[in-house]
């Protein structure tokens, strides 16, 4: 498992252990290394011209297998994270195109999206891939690629996808060029002007060709150096996002040989083959209209070099810029980019239409990509309401929640709820058939915990302990219900077991350092959050919690300090301003005190405490009416405040 990807391995599940491994250290005790801290199983993997190809099995706790490949360490294609990308290349071209007949794709990977243009009455699709271990390991995604290499209108050819259009004398109507990103060795020379021009040459008049582009680890002028390449290849031309919330990564750069351009006419003609999909579900052509970013790409990346195979640009920028991301990206997109009247119309339209929103998530749901106010329900009708909530129990019956987002996202306590019990349920009776029960307890546990059923929990967990005894998370989960309790001695010992397993648990570090601050064993906590940032030096949590020991031993420099760090790591926390503040007021530095809690206050308005600080600050100075001001906005906020701050004001106490 551990040759089968190195890149991204994101999460702080990789990053407890890997974070600190030197390269001998890798060597010697990779393989042992990443498989305790993954539960992902290696199912192919292959070697050959093109490199070395994977696929891993990944199993939610509900159940849900899913593949994913990786090429020379990289993930390219998945079952289920990489579905709005491998759709939406297939469905937007054949979609669009007035008579889609013959089809040329240029990366095979999954085969998904292959399969989807065989959803269309096509009389010939090339794939073309230079890596035959591809073809092996495209077998796992039978379920989801429409069984693509059985089919007789499918021509495979192993070849370099750039020879193949130098050398074939066939012409398309739609070319989808799907290769991985361009820091990978030889894949530079699939952006450049000569090989867009080639690609137009290859494709017949009204012609539409399709390129991938990603905006992580790219900066802007390496993103905007393709995008101009593109642009000046193909003058008729289009940005789009494949993401259906519009934040994603994954771009497609599509062209139009010809005059025309984007026709709904055509789409409308094409779309009853959308539904031989399996993958995606779309009520309305228009609702993709949502995902075009801008139609005026001369505009949108400017003036400046284009990359060409005398001068190579990308093959040398490209590689310096892994695992670094430019938010400069999104800022240009969103000042640069340009839509016509008529397509801002159905822009429009989609969006602001009800049902069009509640379409369009179904969408979204169908390929893994729900995202938050989805919908606005504030004028919806009751049968609008009850059809979305429909979707979202469906969608969540078998699918987990990712409770920080699905919170926002379901913004509805009583259907939050619905969701979980419907979840608790399908677990309870069918958790014995789950391909790996102790990941499935883990999560019916924190179901139970957030249902506030702690007894239920913790049985879970050692339900957990019980099936995988080495299961850190379930040691480090049951340990977070026990200190729920109150049992911190339990707790304590479930948190050490975890670390006893693995000693680089950064979370366990954190939780068991949070219990001995309920001891007031405030140095041996403190020595734990330092443990963890020895692990992760960016924790914001450590630092926090490092502040909040050593305000308790009055060492409020040293607080200070640690609070400033967090900031650091996140300008956005309005609970570390609001304890800043506090810090500062108690030394008497009101005037620091109100920056940091008017920057709390904006960055989240909806906090009680940092009005209440604010109040108190005020009374210190003398101004009792804007104290007075602001308790009454704490108060709307938090009622219950009221009795205390009517205290604190008639007292004129402050700090």
């Amino acid at each position: 498992l551990a040759t089968s990807k190195y890149h991204r391995l994101e999460g702080k599940k990789f990053e407890w252990d890997l974070k600190r491994r030197g390269w001998l250290e890798a060597l010697l005790q990779g393989s042992e290394t990443l498989a305790r801290s993954d539960q992902d199983g290696l199912m192919y993997y292959g070697d050959g011209i093109g490199g070395f190809t994977t696929v891993i099995k990944h199993i939610d706790p509900l159940g849900n297998i899913e593949f994913s490949m990786a090429n020379s360490g990289k993930s390219d294609a998945s079952s289920r994270e990489d579905m709005p990308t491998q759709t939406f290349f297939a469905h937007f071209p054949m979609l669009f195109h007035k008579n889609p007949g013959k089809v040329m794709v240029l990366g095979l990977a999954s085969g998904i999206t292959a399969g989807d243009v065989l959803c269309y009455p096509v009389d010939k699709l090339d794939v073309v891939d230079i890596n035959e271990q591809v073809v092996k390991a495209s077998d796992f995604f039978r379920p989801w690629n429409n069984n693509v290499l059985s089919d007789p209108r499918i021509n495979l050819i192993i070849q370099d996808g750039r020879a193949h259009l130098n050398l074939t004398r066939e012409k398309y109507d739609v070319i989808i060029s799907e290769p991985s990103n361009p820091w990978m060795a030889g894949l530079a020379t699939l952006f450049t002007l000569d090989f867009f021009e080639l690609a137009g040459d290859r494709l017949n008049e009204g012609g539409i060709f399709v390129q991938f582009i990603h905006s992580y680890e790219m900066d802007w002028a390496t993103f905007a150096l393709v995008g101009r390449t593109f642009a000046r290849a193909f003058p008729n031309s289009l940005l789009l996002m494949s993401e259906p919330s519009g934040k994603g990564f994954d771009y497609l750069i599509v062209g139009f040989k010809g005059e025309d351009g984007l026709t709904l006419e055509n789409a409308r003609k094409n779309f009853p083959f959308v539904q031989n999909s399996k993958n995606l579900s779309l009520s309305d052509p228009r609702l993709l209209y949502r995902l075009i970013v801008s139609e005026d790409l001369e505009g949108l990346f400017g003036p400046g070099p284009v990359n060409t195979d005398s001068w190579p640009l990308l093959e040398f920028s490209a590689p310096k810029l892994i695992h670094q991301n430019d938010p400069a990206i999104i800022r240009e997109i969103l000042s640069n980019n340009w839509l016509s009247p008529e397509i801002k119309d159905i822009v429009q339209l989609v969006i602001t239409d009800v049902d069009a929103q509640i379409d369009f998530a179904a969408y979204a749901f169908s390929i893994y990509s729900p995202f938050i106010d989805m919908v606005d329900l504030t004028n919806a009708t009751t049968a609008q309401k009850d059809r979305y909530s429909r979707l979202l129990e469906s969608y969540y019956t078998s699918n987990p929640l990712d409770l920080p987002l699905d919170i926002l996202l379901l913004n509805d306590v009583n259907l939050m709820r619905r969701c979980r019990l419907i979840q608790i349920k399908n677990l309870q009776e069918n958790i014995d058939l789950m391909p790996d029960k102790a990941l499935s307890y883990i999560y019916l546990g924190l179901l139970y915990l957030n249902e506030s059923l702690p007894d239920k929990a913790i049985t879970s967990f050692h339900e957990a302990i019980r099936c995988n005894p080495d299961l850190i998370e379930a040691h480090n989960n049951l340990g977070g219900a026990l200190a729920m309790q109150g049992r911190l001695d339990e707790a304590i010992t479930s948190f050490a077991e975890a670390l006893r397993i693995n000693p680089d648990y950064g979370e366990a570090h954190i939780n068991l350092g949070k219990a001995m601050l309920k001891q007031d064993k405030l140095n041996r906590a403190i020595n734990h959050f330092r443990d963890a940032l020895q692990i992760i030096p960016d924790y914001e949590k450590a630092y926090i919690y490092i502040g909040l020991a050593l305000t308790r031993q009055n060492k409020l420099e040293d607080a200070i300090t640690a609070y400033r760090k967090a900031i650091m790591l996140n300008p956005e926390n309005a609970d570390t301003y609001n304890e800043l503040g506090v810090l500062m007021a108690r030394q008497k530095k009101f005037g620091e005190a109100k920056k940091y809690i008017e920057k709390a206050i904006e960055s989240d308005p909806s906090m009680a405490d940092p009005h209440v600080t604010l109040g108190k600050i005020l009374i210190e100075q003398g101004e009792f009416e804007q104290a007075e001001m602001h308790f009454k906005k704490a108060i709307k906020i938090r009622p219950e405040l009221a009795g205390l701050l009517e205290k604190i004001l008639s007292e004129k106490g402050g700090f």
